[in-house]
């Protein structure tokens, strides 16, 4: 079940104030892309398919995705994980 609208706005304030989003990326950009994380985690959950980064890359949106470092973009899932399973 994805995360509540409190909970990724959560995920997305710990990213921001963990010093994570330096740069290019811009908040609604953020909040997207963990928006996208955390779907994208919901139909993994679902289908029990192994996917790849691919099906994770395209999830998000473009704006993130190209201004966003490799580390972020993981770090973003990272995320969203954690508070799933209530580590964060």
């Amino acid at each position: 079940m994805a995360m509540s609208d409190s909970d990724r706005a959560d995920v997305w304030r710990i990213f921001m104030q963990d010093r994570k989003c330096p740069g290019a990326i811009t908040k609604p950009q953020l909040r997207t892309a963990v928006n996208a994380a955390d779907d994208w985690v919901d139909i993994q959950l679902a289908t029990g398919t192994a996917t790849t980064y691919v099906s994770y890359m395209a999830a998000n949106a473009a704006t993130f995705w190209s201004a966003a470092t490799t580390n972020q973009k993981s770090e973003v899932l990272m995320y969203c994980i954690e508070r799933r399973f209530g580590r964060i």
